[in-house]
């Protein structure tokens, strides 16, 4: 994967492209320095169903780290779990642990350094892109980097996935450009992006994602399939240990 950015509708996690029977869904995150972590579980519906699933609410929800720390995550609604005793550090490594009934779920994720994200700034790209958020970085040399990007404008969120390695550009002053989105900014206008540094099962999970909703190059693959989980047990979703770091501008044309 190079370091292209992939755009596409988060909305796939949702349900299960290829398969006939109902799966659980477990979207689990670890954020450096954040005193509340979320594991949230659902069940994918039906593809021919309506966007309304099923939430679960009588998990089993442990999260430990290789400073034994262990947390029973709180049931909070909504299918949501959370932990305040779990907070995030950068080089340690994440393990989560779910039972629904008698199916058990499991994954470890190691939290990558942060890598400085230095400034903001909103570029015209003429023709079909216009006026586009760049996010500027200088990438580690010598280390293999990976990073997703979420964008939002005036608080409203962009259901858009972006993510970039730096398998061609590692060491270098990165600036790729969040191509992808109608932004359609007016003066006055507030985007902010938030720039996670997170492990390469996850970037790679996000990438195939990207792809099978139609964002990767062509249009995305031509037989869709459920992104590669980093949870074994048979679930969709994804467990991430990430830092996050937000910078914003204020649009003036």
């Amino acid at each position: 994967m190079a370091t292209n950015t992939f755009t596409a509708c988060e909305k796939v996690i949702d349900y299960d492209l290829q398969e006939s029977e109902k799966k659980i869904v477990i979207d689990a995150n670890i954020v450096k320095d954040k005193n509340i972590n979320t594991v949230s579980i659902t069940k994918s519906a039906y593809f021919n169903e309506s966007n309304t699933f099923e939430v679960i609410n009588n998990a089993l929800v442990i999260v430990s780290d290789n400073e034994n720390n262990i947390d029973t995550l709180t049931y909070v609604g909504d299918g949501k779990y959370q932990t305040s005793k779990i907070i995030g550090k950068e080089g340690n490594t994440y393990k989560l642990y779910v039972k629904v009934n008698n199916q058990v779920f499991e994954s470890n994720c190691t939290m990558p350094k942060q890598v400085n994200f230095d400034s903001l700034f909103i570029q015209d790209f003429g023709g079909f892109a216009g006026y586009v958020p760049v996010p500027a970085r200088l990438d580690p040399k010598g280390f293999s980097n990976y990073y997703r990007f979420k964008v939002s404008k005036n608080d409203k969120p962009f259901s858009n996935i972006f993510v970039q390695d730096d398998e061609l550009i590692d060491g270098n002053k990165v600036t790729q450009p969040l191509i992808g989105v109608d932004y359609d900014f007016k003066n006055g206008d507030i985007c902010e992006v938030e720039m996670l540094c997170i492990a390469k099962d996850v970037c790679k999970y996000w990438f195939e994602l990207s792809q099978n909703a139609g964002g990767g190059p062509g249009g995305g693959t031509a037989a869709p399939s459920n992104p590669t989980s980093n949870i074994s047990g048979g679930c969709l979703g994804y467990f991430s240990a990430h830092t996050s770091e937000i910078k914003s501008i204020i649009f003036i044309k």
